[in-house]
């Protein structure tokens, strides 16, 4: 929407009543003598508007200001959408003097309530009525309580319903980039709850062809950043730029889990265990991931950079790389430096460390990362770490992002194709009032030279862990070319030669079996997983009418 006349008017410590607060006073003042900006292009920076006084990280209240104009032909009486995109922190919006919408300021001309939704969508429904034609005045007052602040991101426009639909919501493909829930006992726990559990939301990144196939794919958790969400990685592209890595073959096909947490969690403590415990079985549980540690990774920035190296640090048995994009790694009362210097040589090893910083970093988290890289070095152990040009925030990661999953995704465990013949089997079903299914895994002694080797965290042995397989099972049935039914088993775990019988019941009428026919032929497959190569165990076309 071009430009909009700027004016940050009052330091957030000031909490005198200012005349500039009121949109009243606003009306009467020559707001058009101010100097222009271009917002929703980033956060504030230092150069951004004199009254920021050379600080990107001004803390306060400010006015965003512009006339439109409202074209002759214009339809009266509808609804319409003011979308704003990004702010950060707080606002309200007023159009031609009438309150339109608000967030984190709840009275008018009142104080920012501290809620912090800077990654919030700004999305403001109004009648048509407010507006006139000819020249109409849109402000914007809001307020920045610390760190990087701004009108940082759009779109910006005004919108009918059906070009909102047209035009928003359909930026993100909401089939492989999206947000879901889960029940949490840990979270509720660190949260300080009186409840036992509370749902906790993650974003999930599914590849390109997820949707159409049957193949499983590599795990990366990727942890946020202090006083942030989820959201935060949605908001930078995250999604978009792990589209342009796979496209362009530089990362492998993967899925990306964005958990929430605290504004404060560190991941650490029932944060971690949140992740480890609840998380990721339910993502184990419900997407086709390698249910492997030689295949699953963290990532993080800042608090989350912290969270990566930690959560993998403590949990070999589910983890074998770390990204840290700068880090802080020291804060808090653990330190990934001391807890490094700790650690034998073949552990150290064992994980595919990236780690970046910039050199403008305003918590010197440089200095430390310089620390463990030195170690590292010096015991000879492979990793990528460098500090670059950049500051402590999104514009000096985002580059790298390609880099890094590609680092990591480089080092997942080659498995040669011929593991699929440590294993076969049987399937067999039948249909009358249910559904009957029985098949049977064997697990030959080839299974051995696959098993996962874990080093021991301890100086004082060089003892290893053998750690056993998840062997997944996909049980899919198909009619008229729609899958109607899965069933995604992971808790068969073996180390040495098998088998096992399992025998399925499908009742009719039940919420898993709602989109089966039970009274039309049905295709049914097992696919068994070794590691990251699927084997289909076989495939069995059934009816009804077999048995009749």
């Amino acid at each position: 929407m071009g430009e909009w006349y700027f004016n940050a008017y009052k330091s957030y410590n000031n909490k005198n009543v200012e005349e500039l607060d009121s949109m009243d006073i606003l009306a009467r003042t020559h707001w058009k003598s101010w100097d222009t900006v271009f917002p929703a292009l980033g956060w504030w920076t230092d150069d951004f508007h004199s009254t920021l006084e050379n600080n990107a990280n001004w803390a306060g209240y400010a006015w965003y200001i512009r006339e439109f104009k409202v074209p002759e032909n214009f339809a009266e009486d509808q609804t319409l959408f003011l979308s704003l995109g990004k702010i950060d922190e707080g606002d309200e919006v007023y159009i031609n003097g009438t309150r339109v919408g608000y967030t984190g300021i709840q009275l008018e001309g009142g104080e920012y309530d501290g809620s912090n939704p800077w990654d919030r969508e700004r999305v403001y429904e109004f009648d048509s009525s407010i507006l006139h034609q000819g020249d109409n005045v849109i402000a914007i007052r809001m307020c920045n309580s610390s760190g990087g602040g701004g009108w940082y991101d759009g779109p910006v426009g005004i919108y009918t319903q059906s070009e909102y639909d047209e035009k928003v919501n359909t930026l993100v493909d909401a089939t492989r980039f999206y947000e879901e829930k889960y029940q949490s006992k840990f979270a509720a726990s660190a949260l300080g709850l009186d409840d036992e559990s509370v749902e906790m939301n993650y974003r999930i990144y599914l590849p390109k062809g997820y949707n159409q196939s049957d193949k499983r794919y590599p795990v990366v958790y990727m942890f946020h950043q202090l006083n942030s969400t989820s959201k935060s990685y949605e908001i930078d592209g995250v999604h978009m730029s792990l589209d342009e890595g796979i496209a362009s073959k530089n990362i492998e096909e993967m899925i990306v889990v964005m958990p929430d947490s605290s504004n404060d969690s560190f991941w650490k403590n029932d944060w971690e265990k949140m992740v480890t415990e609840e998380l990721i079985p339910h993502i184990n549980k419900n997407y086709r991931t390698i249910v492997d540690p030689r295949f699953t990774g963290t990532a993080g920035c800042s608090m989350g950079g912290f969270g990566a190296y930690n959560i993998a640090l403590n949990n070999p048995d589910l983890f074998s790389s770390v990204i840290s994009f700068y880090g802080a790694v020291t804060s808090g009362d653990i330190s990934i430096v001391d807890k490094i210097r700790n650690l034998p040589v073949a552990y150290l090893g064992y994980f595919d460390q990236y780690f970046i910083c910039g050199n403008q970093d305003m918590y010197g988290f440089a200095m430390p990362a310089i620390d463990i890289d030195q170690h590292l070095r010096k015991l000879g152990i492979d990793h990528k770490f460098f500090v670059e040009n950049g500051a402590h925030d999104n514009l000096f990661y985002k580059p790298y992002l390609i880099d890094a999953f590609s680092y990591t995704s480089n080092n997942f465990d080659i498995i040669s194709d011929e593991i699929v013949n440590v294993i076969d089997g049987t399937i067999t079903a039948d249909i009358d009032e249910n559904i009957k299914i029985n098949y049977t895994i064997n697990i030959n002694d080839e299974i051995r030279q696959y098993l996962n080797i874990i080093p021991n965290p301890n100086l004082e042995t060089t003892k290893q862990f053998i750690q056993p397989l998840t062997i997944p099972i996909l049980l899919k049935i198909e009619q008229n070319g729609k899958t109607v039914y899965v069933m995604n088993d992971i808790s068969k775990k073996v180390s040495e030669a098998t088998s096992w019988n399992v025998q399925v019941n499908l009742l009719p009428n039940t919420p898993e079996t709602e989109d089966i026919d039970f009274d039309e032929s049905m295709k049914i497959t097992l696919i068994a997983t070794i590691i990251n190569q699927n084997k289909e165990i076989g495939n069995i076309i059934v009816s009804n009418s077999d048995n009749k």
